[in-house]
């Protein structure tokens, strides 16, 4: 009896070896277009039944060559595509959450506000790459009122090719030896049985299936943690589409979950809300960005273009400087979402901003304005993009207002591959004392930095432009008419 999960190798040559003689004369294009663990991975589906698994890759090849999945927009490093979800923690590809970039559709951004959340984190101790989704936070509801099943579809098709083409390759490449799995982990804070919406499920069916029939054997294990007793039910639905060896690699937990992940994962790479040290603090939405819960501000496509600072970067004139002064600010605050537009007066740097600008401070009450709670830490919003080029460096620094002490370091040097897409970086302020000076600093990366291909000559001639925008998150709550950001998401339960 062949191990499935950790074959002799000699037992898996020769079953792949049995495959491919039978595929060969079957269909000659599947087989010439498999590599030898894509054999290995159906046959391990269908139990090393060689006709159930010819029968099964026959129909996988078919439908990659009909719907045209090789031709769809992935990210890499050799071209300026934008990631498709976020990413933490990989070389090939910087940190970046899903943005309005190359190559990103509308239905994608669209799709995005009602899922729960999910990132592709860092890696676990064997080098697999660790998927974290939220799935007790989706607005189960809206997603069939406002996404198409074919939208949904093609969406997962891209992931999945993101994860198998891109990172599984970075995780090998890494690891020194083949990784073609992942680890899954579903936080199921949140989830409840209004979740149980039959459109939403018949959606979520579709894309088991077609996950079982075109990416088999890709899930090393999968945990699911913080599951409510409800959860019990849901899982009744879900587990009768599974087959039996995906549910064999399932573990489900409600709070005790920590010493499980931990055995795993590193804790520099477990996030804190999950029992771990990271908090990718340098990224909105910190580990796992949440759209639906608002974690970090979600701005539309619009909010990007005609960004109104511009600067011109080449390998002469490497760096750019820029100075935002922060506008003073009251203890006392408002909800944004629901502040009347009427509240609304010009501030510094000639933007408009949330409440009375006076003597008094940046948020100042009349008579009839009475604060509803403490004012949260400020936070300035820096949004930017390179026209071309590979990629960009940022630095900010602080100096408060009417000091003599040294600026202060906010955000360490971050490369980002800011000609992929526009990158939004949040800038926290020191609660006590918030007015001041911010000091932008971004630069040419050096040649040992980032893996973007390196410019020809003729290339590194042309000058790159740098176009940004700095405004106080405040203003782009109240501009956009978007709620307030709930920060306490990316936090660990106990201190919440």
């Amino acid at each position: 009896m062949v191990d499935l999960d950790n074959p002799d190798p000699q037992e898996r040559a020769d079953v792949i070896a049995r495959f491919r003689e039978a595929l060969d004369k079957e269909n000659s294009d599947a087989s010439a277009y498999c590599d030898d663990s894509t054999l290995w991975r159906f046959a391990v589906a269908r139990k090393l039944d060689i006709p159930k698994a010819m029968e099964m890759i026959t129909g996988w090849y078919k439908w990659r060559q009909d719907e045209k999945i090789d031709n769809l927009p992935l990210a890499r490093s050799d071209n300026n595509l934008s990631v498709p979800y976020p990413i933490r923690g990989y070389t090939g590809l910087n940190d970046a959450n899903l943005m309005p970039g190359n190559g990103i559709k509308d239905y994608l951004l669209r799709t995005n506000q009602y899922f729960g959340g999910g990132c592709w984190h860092k890696f676990d101790k064997e080098g697999h790459p660790v998927y974290i989704e939220r799935i007790g936070r989706y607005s189960a509801k809206q997603i069939p009122k406002h996404c198409a099943s074919s939208e949904v579809l093609e969406m997962h098709y891209i992931f999945q090719e993101f994860l198998t083409q891109v990172l599984l390759k970075e995780c090998s490449k890494k690891a020194g030896h083949e990784i073609d799995k992942q680890v899954v982990i579903f936080d199921c804070t949140g989830l409840s049985l209004g979740m149980l919406h039959w459109p939403a499920l018949n959606m979520l069916q579709e894309l088991l299936s077609s996950d079982q029939l075109y990416y088999p054997e890709r899930m090393y294990k999968t945990y699911l943690v913080n599951a409510p007793s409800m959860f019990v039910t849901a899982w009744n639905i879900v587990k009768s589409w599974l087959d039996p060896r995906v549910i064999s690699k399932v573990t489900i937990m409600n709070k005790n979950f920590k010493d499980a992940l931990l055995e795993q994962i590193p804790a520099e790479n477990l996030p804190k809300f999950l029992g771990g040290e990271c908090t990718c603090s340098h990224m909105p939405g910190g580990c796992v960005p949440c759209p639906p819960i608002h974690n970090y501000v979600n701005l539309p496509r619009s909010a990007f273009s005609g960004m109104p600072h511009h600067a011109e970067l080449n390998f002469s004139d490497t760096s750019h400087v820029f100075k935002f002064k922060t506008p003073p600010r009251d203890p006392t605050v408002i909800d944004a979402k629901d502040t009347p537009k009427s509240l609304t007066n010009s501030g510094p740097n000639n933007s408009s901003y949330i409440g009375n600008f006076s003597a008094k401070g940046w948020l100042s009450f009349g008579k009839n304005q009475t604060p509803t709670k403490p004012r949260p830490p400020p936070v300035a919003i820096c949004s930017f993009e390179m026209t071309s080029g590979r990629g960009v460096v940022v630095e900010v620094r602080f100096k408060p207002i009417g000091t003599t002490s040294s600026e202060e370091l906010l955000y360490p040097e971050t490369l980002f591959d800011a000609f992929r897409a526009p990158v939004m970086i949040e800038i926290h302020l020191p609660k006590d004392q918030p007015e001041g000076t911010l000091i932008f600093t971004w630069r040419v990366p050096r040649f040992d930095e980032g893996e973007a291909p390196f410019p020809t000559e003729e290339e590194s001639k042309v000058p790159q432009t740098l176009r940004y925008s700095v405004d106080m998150e405040e203003k782009l709550l109240h501009m956009y008419d978007l709620p307030n950001v709930n920060r306490d998401l990316n936090k660990p339960k106990s201190s919440q």
